[in-house]
């Protein structure tokens, strides 16, 4: 899937503050070198360079890079951007304090490599970490109506799932596990118009709308629609909370 497709850049503003908190659970402080895996736009970049972090941010994406380094363009920090997959993050061993992940990995096709890529980015004693969804709120089962549309794997990933979180970071040899939710809220003018934004500019919606008919995805609309009305929390226009988990290991010395 093309990150590049569409507007993305509308849903990271959304989801900002969660990579701010990301940054702060991950510990990142002046001095530290932070490598961003599926930086994207940059949120968790800027945010760690805020921190004084020097930052390599890693994306396969090559059009949000480019948003990333508009955003970073006039700032008076230590920032470079690389194109690269998660599974095979184009830097050497050890060479970060700090590796995190704003809601990049979990797109992974191959979550184990990814985390080991993260382990092996970091130095011992470092610190690997990363943003998940919980499967909660309204925002979660408008998706879950959509990923019906997908064909299921024989072991799907279950990032929402403590054990399973806990068992992927403690078989890439990850100690001192901790996991924290937080919440986010989500805001716009209605459940449809919402629904709207993410058809036209999400790449994740476009790129399933592109792979069913037409009348199936009046199907989809529908159905989200109505998901997101039962889950709003503002009958005045839409607010949805979702609730994401700070996922944090420290590597081995």
């Amino acid at each position: 899937m093309d990150w590049s497709d569409g507007d993305y850049e509308r849903t990271a503003v959304d989801i900002e503050p969660a990579a701010a908190a990301l940054v702060e659970f991950a510990g990142v402080a002046a001095g530290h070198h932070v490598l961003d895996v599926g930086a994207g736009t940059g949120n968790a970049t800027l945010a760690a360079a805020s921190a004084g972090a020097r930052v390599t941010g890693i994306d396969p994406a090559e059009g949000l890079i480019e948003i990333a380094r508009d955003r970073v363009a006039m700032l008076d920090a230590d920032i470079t951007f690389l194109e690269g997959t998660a599974e095979r993050l184009p830097v050497s061993d050890d060479v970060a304090d700090v590796t995190l992940s704003a809601f990049g990995i979990i797109f992974s096709a191959d979550p184990p490599a990814a985390i080991g890529e993260m382990c092996r980015t970091t130095r011992p004693a470092g610190t690997v970490a990363f943003t998940t969804w919980r499967p909660t709120g309204a925002v979660n089962d408008a998706a879950e109506v959509l990923l019906d549309h997908v064909p299921a794997r024989d072991d799907p990933p279950r990032w929402g799932d403590d054990t399973w979180l806990e068992s992927l970071l403690a078989d890439a040899g990850l100690e001192r596990i901790a996991i924290v939710d937080r919440r986010l809220r989500i805001r716009s003018d209605s459940p449809a118009g919402f629904f709207a934004l993410l058809e036209s500019d999400h790449p994740v919606w476009r790129a399933i709308r592109r792979s069913v008919s037409e009348s199936e995805w009046d199907e989809i609309r529908a159905k989200s629609v109505a998901a997101l009305e039962a889950g709003n929390e503002d009958q005045s226009a839409f607010l949805a909370t979702s609730v994401y988990a700070l996922v944090r290991g420290t590597v081995p010395v």
